[in-house]
């Protein structure tokens, strides 16, 4: 068995994946390294006992030393190995499962797009020797979907074109309800993640970033501004830097300690060329929650920091709080072709297009535009956008501007010049015309290319 690998299986018949790809490979494990160790888990306790665990003792009469106990879905070998198959709703619960030195171990992920992040989480921290996830495809969104974007995984797909005991009229009869070019059809028959989900729109589909990926856009020069997204719990770190209407650098780090965080953040932030003197550079941190005392901290290390709150206020009527503004705003951009692509090919960039495009909108009881709550995409398995909340704090974000003057209210100038029909330019317009900020040519009124 390799050192360390890890393997993805889409596959929309659920029968079968459970009780071939997961089962015969648990058996395999189990008879190939007596001594190893094969832990199961799904979240559904029917797919735990009436599918892998019943289609596991339909082969145990090949194996008449192994010690069975039914109560507890519990296989030990002669040999010293186990075979464990459990839910759980407890990310503790999958933890402590480790691999020997001839005890290799195999960890199998059923039904994954349904597993919560916190689950993931707590098997991340074994030291397996194989990690498998199994799932029928569904929406692009969660961890299922974005280890199917990574590049640490082996990837299969399997769709009910691919099932030979799938008759031909099956898959006619889902062509001609749903249409051949349904999302769902694709999804069933070709094993396709969806690009939609339960007809709740995102703020920005998964085709609109797919079509901004492979637009050619040129690079506009501008100011360098900095995004800090501090985390929480267990959530990542993330720096984000544009320079104009370029995305140019994405750093992150997982450091539960806040000290060590801010230490890592003042670090890469002067690591990336930091001037506290340089007028065409911002730094913006998120100041909600744990972040207004680790912008605090940064500002002791010498960096400007501008506290950005995500549940402030935001000027704008339209939204109902400064995230969902600049999350719309983005979006906004996005589809102007405002913002220049980021290479596809760099890990989190393809994290950052998976987590912007799997935030719900959200229409409050007072007809202001929000955001999905965290905590509601939790519930579905999807993890916190971190590195998407940087990108949009750092595009959707006026950078901050320094003047070389004081402005003054010039009312009383355009009185007289109306009353003697004299051409009067007002210092506001002015102001507008000839330094960067707010302007007229952005649907959400900020120049922020400049």
């Amino acid at each position: 068995m390799p050192r360390l690998s890890r393997w993805l299986y889409a596959h929309r018949t659920i029968r079968a994946k459970t009780s071939r790809l997961a089962v015969l490979s648990a058996l395999w494990s189990s008879v190939k390294h007596p001594s190893g160790k094969v832990v199961y888990v799904s979240k559904d306790s029917r797919q735990v006992s009436d599918q892998f665990w019943y289609a596991v003792r339909r082969h145990l009469h090949h194996f008449p030393d192994w010690k069975v106990t039914e109560s507890q879905h519990l296989i030990e070998t002669p040999g010293g190995g186990y075979l464990r198959a459990f839910t759980t709703k407890d990310a503790g619960r999958v933890e402590g499962f480790h691999r020997g030195i001839d005890s290799p171990l195999l960890f199998l992920v059923d039904e994954a797009k349904s597993i919560e992040e916190e689950i993931f989480r707590g098997i991340d921290r074994c030291d397996f020797s194989v990690l498998s996830y199994i799932s029928s495809p569904d929406e692009k969104t969660g961890r299922f979907y974005e280890a199917f974007q990574s590049d640490q995984f082996v990837k299969f797909h399997a769709g009910l074109l691919d099932c030979k005991h799938i008759g031909k009229e099956r898959t006619e009869q889902i062509r001609a309800w749903y249409g051949p070019e349904d999302p769902y059809t694709k999804s069933v028959l070709e094993g396709e993640f969806m690009d939609y989900g339960a007809g709740q729109p995102h703020i920005i589909e998964h085709g609109e970033l797919e079509a901004w990926r492979n637009r050619t856009i040129g690079f506009l020069d501008g100011r360098t501004v900095f995004a800090c997204d501090f985390a929480r719990g267990g959530d990542d770190n993330v720096l984000i830097v544009r320079r104009g209407n370029r995305l140019s650098e994405i750093r992150t780090c997982r450091e539960k300690d806040t000290t060590r965080a801010v230490e890592w953040f003042a670090r890469e932030i002067r690591d990336l060329g930091y001037s506290r003197n340089d007028k065409m550079t911002s730094v913006f941190g998120d100041a909600t929650g744990v972040g207004g005392p680790m912008c605090d901290q940064l500002r002791k290390h010498g960096i400007a920091v501008i506290d950005f709150n995500f549940g402030g206020k935001s000027d704008d009527p339209r939204f109902k709080n400064e995230g969902a503004r600049v999350w719309y705003a983005t979006a906004q951009l996005i589809r102007e072709s405002k913002i220049m692509p980021p290479p596809y090919e760099q890990q989190d960039v393809k994290r950052l297009f998976s987590q912007l495009a799997n935030r719900y909108t959200k229409i409050e009881e007072n007809g202001k535009l929000g955001l999905e709550r965290k905590e509601e995409m939790k519930s579905r398995g999807v993890s916190s956008p971190d590195i998407a909340d940087a990108f949009c704090m750092v595009f959707g974000t006026p950078p901050a501007i320094s003047y070389s003057y004081m402005p003054y209210d010039d009312t009383g100038r355009q009185e007289i010049a109306r009353e003697h029909g004299w051409s009067y330019t007002s210092e506001r317009e002015e102001r507008e015309d000839g330094f960067p900020g707010r302007s007229n040519d952005d649907t959400f009124g900020n120049s922020w290319w400049r």
